[in-house]
């Protein structure tokens, strides 16, 4: 089975080493950047099924590289990791595409938990889109071509649509939830890296 990749954005060799290492154990294939120039060159070769990616970097912020990843890789998940969390930065990178806005300093707990939301997401998207192409597939092999039978085939597409719409809209509120609760009110930075 091949192992899924992770990258690590981040400026702190340190900090960057130790959520690597801990990446690797828990079995996932670690690609390291330093800031937002190496990680974009990084993805023009590999496509992550994750980015972290810490917020405050020289040369190039954590939210303007998550706006060129989500025009690069739309479907690479990305968690921003930051000492300085105020509820408008995660309220902002969340918007912009961010699956989550974590609290440094990160944990491996912390980690396991987030990948593991971000797994089941992954897998509850690859369904939706296998049911979705049987479905397409079975309405194209149906016998009845009349017009009414095309307007309930219609009907019973948009149903699913608008269901698969609610179960992401769920998922984002949950996140946007989570977020905002883990996220201190205050805009002082933090002393911790």
């Amino acid at each position: 089975m091949r192992k899924r990749i992770v990258m690590v954005v981040e400026d702190d060799v340190a900090t960057r080493r130790t959520i690597a290492r801990g990446l690797a154990r828990e079995g996932w294939a670690v690609v390291e950047a330093e800031n937002g120039r190496v990680a974009l060159e990084r993805l023009r070769e590999t496509t992550p099924a994750l980015i972290l990616l810490d917020l405050m970097m020289p040369e190039m912020d954590g939210i303007t590289l998550l706006e060129h990843i989500k025009r690069l890789a739309p479907e690479t998940a990305v968690v921003i990791m930051t000492a300085y969390g105020t509820v408008e930065k995660a309220v902002s990178a969340i918007k912009k595409g961010a699956y989550d806005f974590l609290l440094k300093p990160v944990t491996p707990d912390t980690v396991e938990h987030v990948l593991l939301r971000i797994t089941e997401m992954m897998s509850l998207k690859t369904e939706n889109e296998l049911l979705r192409k049987d479905l397409e597939h079975r309405f194209q092999n149906m016998i009845g071509k009349s017009k009414i039978m095309k307007e309930i085939f219609d009907l019973v597409q948009s149903v699913a649509a608008a269901r698969a719409e609610t179960r992401r809209s769920t998922m984002y509120m949950g996140r946007l939830t989570s977020a905002t609760m883990a996220t201190p009110t205050s805009s002082s930075p933090s002393t911790t890296p």
